[in-house]
């Protein structure tokens, strides 16, 4: 595999930072946007309730896009769920068909649970947005199960289409296998900047998305005395040679792969590489055509008095 050590120094504009921030957000709400528009299409929803809904979510999208603040579009949310789940509700009463009744009610439970993620990551945007400098202590066990929530949820919203497993021997023929390794030198817990797990989320959602089903992924983390290291590889598509020093500007996608849907416009890894360098690290990425890809990075251990006084417990990784 070739390497390319991402050396200089990440820039992104004000506005870029915005969407950097707000990407995972974006992702979220864009697809509610197309599941209820593609369950509008069905003819049992005779008043266009869910196309309307669909409309009033598209606008929540292009108020965080004209910078609304998150807060005000949680309370958005809340006020456009109850009658979003009513609709749903009807129209699972209303069809006859076995197999369209399934479809509405898997969509239903989807929608539920993206519905719920989206709340979370609201909740943990502002609270980052709060302690954007400070390190925090997190059980490993906690940091595994809370990753792996993440990916189940994924998991749910591919219908059928994949499955993530974290256990090969329960892997199915299209089940995405991800392996963790997860150890401290400083006992049962990480010492973590409080935006870390979203880096890593988005690098695994990446090599995640680059792979075909049935793939192996893997997340390494080893935390020393005195510094982080990480490592998440896949054995996807890969990048071209050529490309490897530019896939981590901002919106940048690879040559190989711009025909494959993509709800995050090629801004997780710039977001990553952005953090990563502002933490004291550098991200070094290897590839190969046909063989995968692999992302390693190391930052220096923050001094305890970085560490977060107040963090509401209700900030979810």
């Amino acid at each position: 595999m070739r390497e390319c050590v991402i050396g200089s120094r990440a820039h992104l504009s004000e506005s870029e930072q915005h969407a950097a921030e707000l990407h995972s957000i974006m992702n979220i709400l864009n697809i509610l946007v197309g599941e209820l528009s593609l369950l509008s299409t069905m003819p049992h929803d005779p008043n266009a309730a869910l196309g309307s809904l669909a409309e009033d979510l598209d606008g929540i999208v292009e108020s965080l896009r004209d910078s609304q603040p998150p807060k005000q579009v949680l309370s958005r949310l809340d006020v456009l769920a109850v009658p979003l789940l009513r609709e749903l509700h009807g129209l699972e009463l209303a069809v006859s068909a076995c197999d369209a009744k399934s479809e509405i009610a898997e969509s239903r439970a989807n929608i539920v649970s993206m519905l719920r993620v989206l709340r979370q990551r609201i909740v943990d945007y502002e609270l980052e947005s709060e302690f954007r400098d400070c390190w925090l202590e997190i059980p490993i066990a906690l940091f595994r199960e809370r990753f792996i929530q993440v990916f189940r949820a994924i998991s749910v919203n591919s219908k059928g289409r994949f499955g993530i497993s974290f256990n090969r021997a329960n892997c199915r023929e299209r089940d995405y296998y991800i392996d963790i390794s997860l150890d401290s030198e400083l006992g049962s817990h990480l010492w973590l900047p409080v935006q870390f797990e979203a880096v890593v989320r988005d690098l695994v959602a990446n090599a995640r998305k680059y792979t075909d089903p049935g793939g192996h992924l893997s997340l390494a983390i080893h935390q020393s005395s005195e510094q982080l290291s990480v490592q998440v590889e896949d054995d996807g598509i890969g990048i071209p040679a050529g490309e490897l020093d530019r896939v981590a500007d901002f919106g940048y996608r690879a040559s190989n792969v711009r025909e494959r849907m993509s709800y995050g416009g090629g801004v997780g890894l710039s977001k990553a590489v952005w953090l990563i360098q502002q933490w004291g690290g550098d991200v070094r990425i290897a590839s190969e055509l046909g063989r995968g890809t692999r992302v390693c990075f190391e930052i220096p251990n923050a001094s305890p008095t970085r560490a977060c006084q107040s963090m509401p417990c209700n900030w979810s990784i």
